[in-house]
């Protein structure tokens, strides 16, 4: 008979140490997307007050304020093109070989037609124009910090609108081949970038 009662209090105990395992996990679980959508927050004010800053950057880099001895560096932060079309093509050259030279590969990526910025005008009477494209990418964990340092200091000048990270187990085909994913989390990135042109009328 003691066996017996024995046996059950033992079973009973292995169920409170289970529930209790299940109740810390979801306090952990809570936590962390408590974490996570401060951190999530902060970005996007961030990012805000970015995109405001380089916005003005551009206007004034399209309304030739700065001197004649960098009006060529000037002009190498827009994306060069004399129509819509070929500026956002060489947007899009510009911006796949940024990520590709980072080490990460561009899985699908989708441009919208240029929009004026308004209230910009250039020094021949040209229209500052915004191209905005969508871009999902596959990056490595450590690799991730090299690839948007990469976006914000190189040239063409490019904004960051929207940043959304998740993690992928296999990123697939040649990415995997190329790398020792289990040394590494592989993550899909999906971005909103923008960057400038000047239509000359």
């Amino acid at each position: 008979m003691s066996g017996v009662a024995g046996s059950w209090l033992d079973r009973r105990l292995l169920s409170l140490a289970v529930v209790g395992m299940v109740l810390v996990a979801a306090v952990v679980v809570i936590i962390d997307a408590v974490s996570t959508v401060k951190s999530q927050r902060g970005s996007v004010v961030e990012l805000r007050q970015r995109t405001r800053l380089l916005e003005a950057r551009a206007a004034e880099l399209a309304g030739g304020t700065e001197d004649a001895a960098g009006s060529s560096v000037s002009r190498n932060r827009l994306i060069a093109g004399d129509t819509s079309g070929l500026a956002s093509a060489e947007f899009q050259r510009d911006f796949t070989r940024l990520i590709e030279d980072a080490g990460a590969l561009v899985r699908s990526l989708d441009i919208r037609e240029s929009e004026q910025v308004a209230g910009v005008s250039t020094e021949t009477n040209g229209e500052l124009m915004r191209l905005h494209l969508e871009a999902s990418i596959e990056v490595l964990e450590q690799t991730l910090p090299d690839l948007l340092y990469a976006l914000e200091t190189n040239l063409p000048l490019m904004i960051v609108d929207t940043v959304t990270l998740r993690s992928n187990r296999s990123a697939g085909g040649a990415f995997d081949a190329a790398v020792d994913t289990g040394s590494d989390r592989a993550l899909n990135l999906q971005l909103g970038v923008s960057a400038f042109w000047i239509r000359e009328l």
